[in-house]
């Protein structure tokens, strides 16, 4: 059980005929790359100034002369390096070091293809102000956007920044501040700031359409009311003009919560990536359990 991985790939299509690729990565909790005869990588602690965030008394001991530093962990995987203030503090799993490889491999994959598909049909356009404007407009057209909705310390985007080429932004997004704060240490670390945007914000959030109260999450409903909050960052990138190219989704738990509102911001021939930890989140019935 613990070589078993599986990839799905989903063709879906909404109501206006516009449609996406959607891949699921679903693994074993315990898988730890020993498959692929290495272990998997552990933080290692290292000591670096602790001029970030500090509280009164840090800046107190820094004015009198005294050197204020903590311990901070560090982990290398893929081309990406990445800190965290201390173990635990903002979620990092190493055994999923293998998922993010695929997740890699998924989105170079996809945007290929879709190149060649742009070649195609550029071959085929006759020279007329058409193929003038493919040629003039072509490489803005190949470059595009990828949201990772969920992003914990940030390593996946910092991963896919360094890693994936023609890509033209990454949002990396979290409902946490200190993970937030973690991903912009980390895309400052791996010198990504033109590239990686950390933003502080709900992934999914709405309301009943009747009455004020919070949405109360009920597996299995479709939500297609407009969002409630600013920061909800995928219902607020719903329309034509504001979709991803790429939506990436690796909750803690359950992804049914989160699916919605990722097919809607995704936009028409793009890749949405859904990870699930073990087959058992990914079509348990008792999925609620997960979270």
């Amino acid at each position: 059980p613990n070589s078993l991985f599986f990839a799905g790939f989903v063709a879906g299509s909404r109501s206006d005929g516009s449609g996406a690729l959607a891949v699921f990565l679903a693994g074993p909790a315990l898988h730890d790359g020993r498959e692929r005869g290495r272990a998997p990588r552990q933080p290692v602690p290292v000591l670096v100034g602790n001029r970030h965030n500090e509280g009164g008394e840090a800046r107190n001991r820094r004015r009198s002369g005294a050197a204020s530093r903590k311990q901070i962990w560090a982990v290398t995987e893929g081309k990406a390096a990445i800190l965290f203030p201390k173990p635990n503090e903002v979620f990092y799993n190493p055994v999923q070091e293998f998922n993010r490889d695929l997740s890699i491999a998924a989105i170079r994959t996809w945007d290929k293809l879709r190149r060649r598909e742009v070649a195609k049909h550029r071959a085929h356009a006759s020279v007329t102000l058409l193929r003038a404007l493919s040629d003039m407009f072509g490489p803005f057209l190949l470059t595009f956007k990828i949201l990772e909705a969920l992003s914990a310390s940030g390593i996946r985007s910092v991963r896919y920044g360094k890693e994936i080429p023609n890509v033209d932004e990454i949002i990396a997004n979290d409902v946490d501040a200190e993970a937030v704060e973690s991903i912009k240490r980390n895309v400052a670390r791996n010198k990504l700031e033109d590239l990686v945007v950390p933003n502080h914000g709900d992934a999914m959030y709405a309301r009943e359409r009747r009455g004020g109260a919070r949405f109360r999450w009920a597996y299995g409903h479709t939500l297609t009311e407009r969002p409630t909050r600013r920061r909800d960052i995928m219902y607020a990138h719903r329309t034509n003009d504001k979709q991803f190219d790429v939506v990436d989704l690796d909750p803690y738990g359950s992804a049914s919560r989160f699916i919605d509102g990722a097919v809607q911001s995704v936009a028409n021939g793009g890749l949405l990536c859904v990870t699930c930890t073990d087959l058992g989140v990914l079509a348990g019935h008792r999925h609620g359990e997960k979270w």
